[in-house]
């Protein structure tokens, strides 16, 4: 019959250390993503947006690149495959591009694609 495994208590000492580190680290980088989705929080507000993405034309405006970063930071560049979209109120008129069509998509309140 096999032993279980054993290890000394420094080794149980140096790995609870280890993680206590590799927590603190995650917290810290928690609460700096709170404190971005707050700004974006406020910046939308201030811009009459519901909700900000990345949009297809190149006429990015602050927001928008904010999120884009935002995004980029918390999952990396190689998992973003697909064009995030730019919400916004239906005062705010959205670009149009040569063809006519909307350059822009947006999620209406039911959460529905638009645009």
């Amino acid at each position: 019959m096999d032993r279980p495994p054993c290890c000394r208590i420094s080794e149980i000492k140096d790995y609870a250390t280890n993680m206590t580190k590799c927590l603190e680290k995650r917290k810290q980088f928690l609460k700096l993503t709170v404190a971005k989705y707050e700004e974006l929080e406020a910046r939308s507000c201030r811009n009459n947006l519901w909700m900000v993405g990345l949009v297809e034309s190149r006429n990015l405006c602050r927001p928008v690149v904010f999120v884009k970063n935002l995004l980029t930071e918390l999952f990396g560049q190689a998992r973003i495959h697909q064009n995030i979209y730019c919400g916004a109120c239906l005062q705010i008129p959205r670009p149009r591009s040569p063809t006519g069509h909307s350059t822009l998509a947006y999620y209406s309140p039911d959460g529905k694609l638009q645009g």
